[in-house]
């Protein structure tokens, strides 16, 4: 194992692009961009797991940024591997025990710790048991986004934003899934979501409650997915007592 400390101002850098050793990068503070294929742009607190085939053509900060990253090689990268199900894991926030435990691990390599053995092996035994919990597909994340303030419009710039990676990343991976995009995704899940609050609500209380612009662009919106306006959708549930 090694581990790497890098704070940098805001300009690129052009390192080599391949180690061979697998990587876990904690972003402490500031954003980064790796210049690889999809982009993967870190975004502060962001942890990311990249296998030791990533290849990467440069990287540019946009502001002054603060990284620390293990290098590990051996029966541990093979085991973390097998946890990525993708090109790389993004873990954009993670518990603060994991971006804690990453740090000691850094520490204890970079101080010479008589220990740091141990101490490396018990955190990534650690780190390994909670990265399930980050291979969350596409769209379980969108998901999750749109989940928590269905309201909001989630373009698939905002998506992409709030899971700190690129448009690019987000609408290939996203399609490479699912076969359809990420717009598609939230605009069916919001309608989706309006089917349900019909039962209870008004057509009018249902779309600003779901950020719709106005009650016309909602009725027009829902009766492109579900073949009939709002009203009419509500008037028949409640008549079959749904």
């Amino acid at each position: 194992m090694a581990a790497v400390a890098d704070r940098w101002s805001a300009g690129s850098w052009q390192p080599s692009g391949h180690t061979g050793a697998l990587r876990i990068l904690l972003t402490r503070a500031g954003r980064v961009r790796f210049d690889c294929e999809p982009v993967l742009e870190l975004g502060p607190g962001s942890v990311a797991v990249v296998p030791a085939q990533w290849h990467y053509r440069g990287r540019m900060s946009r502001e002054p940024w603060d990284m620390c990253a293990l290098l590990v090689w051996g029966p541990w990268a093979d085991r973390i591997s097998e946890r990525i199900t993708g090109p790389w894991l993004l873990w954009q926030d993670p518990p603060a025990t994991v971006a804690a435990g990453i740090e000691r691990m850094v520490d204890a390599l970079l101080s010479g710790s008589p220990d740091w053995d141990w101490r490396c092996a018990a955190g990534l035994a650690e780190l390994v048991t909670v990265l399930p919990q980050a291979s969350d597909s596409w769209r379980e994340r969108c998901a999750r986004l749109f989940d928590a303030a269905p309201d909001q419009p989630w373009r698939v710039g905002d998506l992409a934003e709030a899971l700190a990676v690129s448009v690019s990343a987000l609408a290939h991976g996203f399609r490479d899934e699912t076969g359809t995009t990420p717009a598609a995704f939230i605009r069916q899940r919001r309608i989706a979501l309006a089917a349900r609050m019909l039962a209870t609500q008004s057509a009018s209380a249902v779309a600003q409650a779901l950020g719709f612009s106005d009650p016309f662009h909602f009725s027009r919106a829902f009766k492109r997915e579900m073949g009939a306006p709002p009203s009419r959708y509500r008037r028949e549930m409640l008549n079959v007592g749904v």
